[in-house]
This record gives structure tokens, C-alpha cells and sequence, in this order.
């Protein structure tokens, strides 16, 4: 997937689900996910892989009370507090947190660097906790000893995580947020937190947690954007003046030859037009140049972006007139930071939380007409705006609007949404534990989850 090297890509994908069936180990959970919008096979993988790490998982623990002011103990654990896409969606939701009501911590199993990114977040918190050197129990250990109420994972699946924590209970309550786009496929994960766009009612099946909704869009996100100063130039970037240009910003392991097959269709409807790519690897490079030849477009129209630091990616990306998103892993603060910097997305959405992340964005922003359910549907969205100049010019209107008043980048907004899930589940918890079961509560053999939107 990185090296775009699709031989035999549809046998393969066969291949891994019959083995699956028979509860073969065969495929990373992670590194299925950009190659299908099967859910079920999802969880699958992601359940195999974690009975076998994970299978003498600690029973759960009870919550206690806090008394009349006490506030509920938040802990946040994640390797990624510093600079890191993680960091750039949540930074500024954390300094949000409202500190009357929430005492909040941060477990940091990752690299100490000391940069301006990781001594934000030691600002944002009331307590940073550099855990690295510590094993999975001891973590856990220290958690409840804190007494955290409420312990959330920021990685999941994702490389360098520290499941092993959860399964020796870190708290009460535990939750995965953010860090991962799909189950964790534990039994000791409570909580995964989303929007009910992002996992539709109906399709909770696919997580072995309950499902907290949000309202609105499920992503953590604050208008605190970094940018390099000055004005991008199109030359500056070897993209033509007059053409128009197409661009996705995502990772080349999210490309599939179905979805660079209908880029391809488009380009062919829209002469005058490129594609522009942040591709760093040459092989890949050379693999999708390889692809398009095949298929009658001249390479040429192929123009490939260089690794640079975000605030330049955010400089330069105001250059494309439209981002197409890949399918079935779409794009998240990818999306986010395309999205703030004016640009609109056509996605096309899927039965998966991989598939849905910009289209959760673009519901929330009242962009809806750029969400798409199938591929030629996609394929005549993205042809249409580049022949309509005016209506293009009146969604980046739109989208200015609402990325400058709406709720969407509201770091504010963001935190009491995620506050008033977490007092949700807090009472749930509680209220489990205790002999009386409060009118307000949902309880946790009920069914998935679902937050109000009524801001406490």
C-alpha cells in the first residue's frame, strides 16, 4: 500500500478474509483498513490480534462517587504528545477543559522531547506524567492509585501503543478516542467515542465497545492553526497557473487501484486539470506514473508534493482548487487542515469509521453536497465543480463561513462536548456500582450510548 505496488490487490484482499473466517492471524488490524470498507472483517482481525495479547485482561472496577465539588480525574494517555497529527486536533481542546470540573492528566509513554508542541500540552493539563520507562501494570498501578476516573486511550491499534495498560484496568471507565479508526477489538475497552455520522445507529456491530455519541462532528479540533507567513505562489510548487487542480494530501498507503482508477476518470474529463500529490517515495512515484500511462493520461499531470513542515503544507495547500479524498480510509486532520485552509472536499462514505471521518467534517459544516455514496457519484461531483467555477466559488464561501462561525473548529465547543460525554459515562459507572440507578443515566447493558447535546 505504501509503495502503491497493487498486483493482485483484489485476490489478496480475498485471500485475508477467508483466512480470517477460519480465526487465522493474518493481517495487522491497521494496515487492513485502508484496503477495505468491510467492517466486520475489521473487527475480525482486530479481535484476533488482541485475544492473543491481551487474554488475561483484568475484571473491571468499580467507580466511586466524588463528593460535592470534587472534580471527576481525566486521564489522558497517548506516546504522541508533541508535534504529531494527534496533537494538532487535540493542543487546543485540552487547554479547553474546563479545570473547576475536571482534573486532567497526561501519560506519556512516548519520546520526551521538549519541544514547543509537548511543553503546550505539559501547560494544557494539570499534571504530566512521563510513564515511559514503566510497564503496562505498573502504568495501571499508578492510574488508579491517582485515582483516575475516566482513562482515555489516544492510540488504539496504532504502532507503539500500550493496550496493555487497559487490560490491567486503568480506571473505571476507559475510552478510545481519536488516536485509532476502528475498534480496538477488546473486551476491556468501555467506549469508543464518535458522531452518528461517523459510526451510523445501526452499524455498532462492528465495535466490540459501545459507542458514545457526540453531537455534531466527532473530531477534537481549535481554530489555533499554524500557517507560514507570506502568500503561495503556484510556481513556487511546480503547479500550472491556469490549470486546475486536483490534489489529496493523504498518505499513499490510503490509495487503492479503484479509487486512483476513478482520479484517473476524472482527469479525463477535465483536460485542463492535474493531480496534485504528497507523495515522498520514489517507488511509489514511480509505480503511480507506471499506473496512469496505462490508462492514457500523460504522467506529467501527476505532480508530486514534498515532505515540509505543517505550517508550509497549510501555506501551500491553499493553491489547490479541490481536494479529492481516498476511499475507504479518508482523511482526518489531514481533512481538518484542508478543510481550515479553505479548500473543499469531495469524499465518498462508506459503512466504516475509516470511510466516514471527512464526511462526519462535511456534514458538520453543512457541506453535505460533497458527500458521496458511490463512485460515479463521487467521480460526477468532482467533474461538475471543476466545470462550474461559480459554484465552486460558493461552497469555498460557505466553507470559509463556517470554518470562521461554526461549531467545527471551536476548541470551546469541542472540549464540552467531549466534558459532557465523560460526565455521562461517569454516572453510568457510578450508578452501576451503586444501589440506586439514576433517572438521567443510560445503562451499560442497554445498548450503545448516546450524549445529549445539552452543554452542562
Amino acid at each position: 500500500m505504501h509503495l502503491c505496488d497493487w498486483r493482485d490487490f483484489d485476490a489478496q484482499l480475498e485471500a485475508i478474509g477467508r483466512a480470517a473466517n477460519t480465526g487465522a492471524r493474518v493481517a495487522l488490524p491497521g494496515a487492513l483498513i485502508p484496503a477495505t470498507d468491510d467492517g466486520r472483517l475489521q473487527r475480525q482481525c482486530a479481535e484476533l490480534l488482541c485475544a492473543e495479547h491481551y487474554s488475561t485482561a483484568s475484571p473491571p472496577i468499580s467507580a466511586t462517587p466524588r463528593r460535592e465539588g470534587e472534580r471527576i480525574r481525566l486521564g489522558y494517555f497517548s506516546g504522541e504528545f508533541r508535534k504529531h497529527p494527534l496533537m494538532y486536533l487535540m493542543a487546543e481542546v485540552l487547554e479547553q477543559h474546563d479545570r473547576e470540573r475536571f482534573e486532567t492528566f497526561a501519560f506519556s509513554y512516548g519520546p520526551i522531547t521538549g519541544g514547543p508542541w509537548q511543553r503546550r500540552t505539559e501547560r494544557a493539563v494539570d499534571h504530566f506524567l512521563d510513564v515511559r520507562s514503566q510497564s503496562d501494570q505498573s502504568i495501571a498501578d499508578h492510574a488508579r492509585q491517582l485515582g483516575i476516573d475516566i482513562a482515555i486511550d489516544l492510540t488504539g491499534l496504532c504502532d507503539g501503543n500500550r493496550l496493555g495498560i487497559f487490560a490491567h484496568r486503568a480506571a473505571p471507565v476507559q475510552a478510545h478516542y481519536l488516536g485509532y479508526v476502528g475498534t480496538t477489538g477488546t473486551p476491556f475497552m468501555d467506549y469508543i467515542i464518535a458522531d452518528e455520522f461517523l459510526i451510523p445507529p445501526g452499524s455498532e456491530a462492528f465495535y466490540t465497545e459501545k459507542v458514545a455519541y457526540l453531537p455534531g462532528c466527532f473530531q477534537a479540533n481549535g481554530h489555533k492553526h499554524e500557517i507560514a507567513a507570506g502568500e503561495p505562489s503556484r510556481s513556487d510548487h511546480g503547479l500550472p497557473e491556469e490549470d486546475f487542480v486536483f490534489c489529496c494530501f493523504n498518505s499513499s498507503r490510503k490509495y487503492t487501484p479503484a479509487m486512483f482508477e476513478a482520479w484517473m476518470h476524472i482527469l479525463s474529463k477535465v483536460p485542463d486539470s492535474v493531480m496534485w500529490l504528497w507523495v515522498d517515495d520514489e517507488p511509489a512515484r514511480y509505480n503511480l506514473r507506471r499506473f496512469v500511462s496505462a490508462r492514457g493520461i500523460d504522467p506529467v499531470r501527476l505532480i508530486f508534493a514534498e515532505g515540509i513542515p505543517i505550517e508550509e503544507h497549510r501555506k501551500r495547500a491553499k493553491l489547490a482548487d479541490l481536494f479529492l479524498d481516498t476511499f475507504p480510509f479518508s482523511a482526518g486532520s489531514t481533512a481538518s487542515d484542508t478543510l481550515w485552509c479553505g479548500v473543499p472536499i469531495v469524499t465518498l462514505t462508506g459503512k466504516t469509521f475509516a470511510s466516514r471521518m471527512s464526511g462526519s467534517l462535511l456534514n458538520a459544516l453543512d457541506l453535505a453536497e460533497l458527500i458521496t455514496t458511490n463512485v460515479d457519484q463521487y467521480g460526477q461531483t468532482a467533474i461538475e465543480l471543476a466545470r462550474a467555477p461559480a459554484k465552486l466559488t460558493e461552497i469555498r464561501n460557505r466553507l470559509a463561513a463556517a470554518v470562521r462561525e461554526g461549531e467545527v473548529f471551536n476548541a470551546q465547543r469541542s472540549a464540552q462536548r467531549l466534558e459532557d460525554a465523560y460526565t455521562a459515562m461517569y454516572r453510568i459507572a457510578v450508578n452501576k456500582a451503586g444501589p440506586q440507578q439514576s433517572s438521567r443515566s443510560t445503562p451499560l447493558d442497554a445498548g450503545p450510548m448516546s450524549i445529549s447535546a445539552t452543554c452542562l
